[in-house]
């Protein structure tokens, strides 16, 4: 018996079938960026109004115009061993994007033998092999924009890594600012309480003081020098902090001001524009970038590949004749498909989907928090405002109410304990005071870095 079947395929139709295949699982990945891009621009105006002496400033170290600031900020960008890995994360990103240009590239290799069997002469060979494997699906460039995507977003979030250093450079020194105005406060409170004591010592002598007197003086003065001693030690740990943002062990830190120096407050535009420039937003951004074009990747490693070879060889009895004076060329095209691999391919192209859609939404969260911190840090700058205005005019009081109470103390108006009281409030206004002036400052370099302002390089 003799089976009959159909004609063998020519290598056209069969190469037309392949093409034609694969034009049928062809796909395209969502594009997501023009939905999030209209998700930024629909972010409403800032809820908080805008103080009337913010400035518009595009640099997070314009913000203070402190000569002794700016080098330290030098020095941590320099040194800090933290910021020098995000760095270094970049620049391998970098070369591994370089990496997959390079791989839609031909390659050529070169070889050089000899060999010799029993009885016979010595053969040399010299060849020349060159491959390459046509992008026909720009598959290679979208893996290369893929990468070029990753390197943007590690590139945003070292500029990120650079402002968030700067800002905790410039907040170090304006709590070291504050801790030495708070040593300098409960020293001032030290004395006043040291010459009350020898006052009222005085007068215990004389038997115009009770005991008690004498002891609430004494205890007031030996809390006071626990309290100094405690801010002294909180200096020095904040001086190591610096150090450690400097990157450095043993670094010189300049002299400090006596009183806050001034920070501008930046000015928030438009939300859109704004935020855009956040650098995490930014990174956000590349990342959604990425896990498409990774996608349209995995799609099109479904579809079949065409590679092409050629070779040059040439073999001889000498090794002058075998470097290619007469070679046999040979040239070779190859197309593939994958026809089964056990649904790897399909889970790989699900893979990448559901890795684009959680880029989404880390994309969604990172605007939501932006948005937010720019909010908060706004109704901030307000509320300090209003606090500071309040608490100068308490302190104005309470100094006015103090020198009467001191009065009537000495004159036998009134009793040891009502003038305790009333210097320990004008003491502890004082600290509250600067407490929220350092307060509006740190925020100030908050709202800066939520608007989404950098350092220069």
């Amino acid at each position: 018996m003799v089976f009959s079947g159909p004609a063998p395929l020519r290598p056209t139709a069969l190469l037309l079938m392949l093409g034609l295949s694969g034009c049928a699982g062809l796909q395209t990945a969502t594009d997501h960026r023009a939905d999030l891009n209209d998700q930024l621009e629909a972010v409403p105006a800032w809820q908080t109004e805008q103080a009337a002496y913010a400035t518009a400033v595009t640099q997070l170290d314009a913000l203070l115009d402190e000569a002794a600031l700016r080098p330290l900020i030098s020095r941590a960008l320099a040194n800090n061993p933290s910021l020098a890995q995000t760095r270094l994360s970049m620049e391998i990103l970098q070369a591994q994007e370089r990496q997959i240009r390079a791989g839609g590239r031909p390659t050529v290799s070169a070889g050089y033998g000899a060999s010799r069997s029993e009885g016979e002469d010595t053969f040399y060979t010299g060849s020349v092999d060159i491959s390459w494997e046509p992008d026909v699906w720009s598959a290679v460039r979208n893996q290369t924009l893929a990468a070029r995507a990753s390197t943007a977003s590690q590139r945003a979030l070292y500029d990120a890594a650079r402002a968030t250093l700067a800002a905790d450079v410039i907040k170090a020194w304006l709590n070291l600012i504050d801790q030495q105005r708070t040593i300098d406060l409960e020293t001032r409170r030290l004395e006043l309480l040291n010459d009350t004591h020898e006052f009222i010592q005085a007068r215990y002598r004389a038997g115009t003081a009770t005991l008690e007197d004498l002891l609430t003086a004494r205890t007031n003065v030996a809390s006071t020098r626990a309290t100094i001693s405690a801010a002294e030690a909180s200096y020095r740990s904040l001086q190591n902090a610096l150090k450690v943002l400097l990157g450095e062990t043993d670094g010189e830190i300049p002299e400090l001001p006596e009183d806050y120096p001034q920070v501008l407050t930046p000015l928030a535009g438009l939300p859109a524009q704004t935020l855009a420039r956040r650098p995490d937003l930014v990174a956000a951004w590349e990342d959604v970038r990425a896990a498409d074009l990774s996608v349209q990747v995995a799609y099109r490693d479904m579809l079949p590949s065409l590679s092409l070879s050629a070779a040059l060889q040439d073999i001889a009895e000498s090794p002058e004749k075998a470097l290619l004076n007469d070679p046999v060329w040979s040239l070779l095209g190859q197309l593939t498909a994958p026809l089964y691999q056990g649904g790897q391919l399909q889970a790989a192209a699900d893979s990448a989907e559901l890795t684009a859609a959680q880029a989404v939404a880390a994309y969604r969260e990172t605007l939501v928090t932006a948005v937010s911190e720019v909010d908060d840090a706004l109704t901030l700058e307000t509320a300090y405002g209003e606090q500071i205005r309040e608490l100068t005019q308490a302190l104005d009081d309470a100094n006015t109410n103090l020198q009467r109470y001191r009065d009537n103390y000495r004159h036998g108006l009134t009793d040891l304990l009502d003038l305790l009281t009333i210097q320990e409030q004008t003491f502890d206004l004082q600290s509250q005071l600067n407490a929220v002036l350092l307060n509006r400052l740190s925020n100030r370099i908050d709202l800066a870095l939520a608007l989404g302002l950098g350092v220069q390089e």
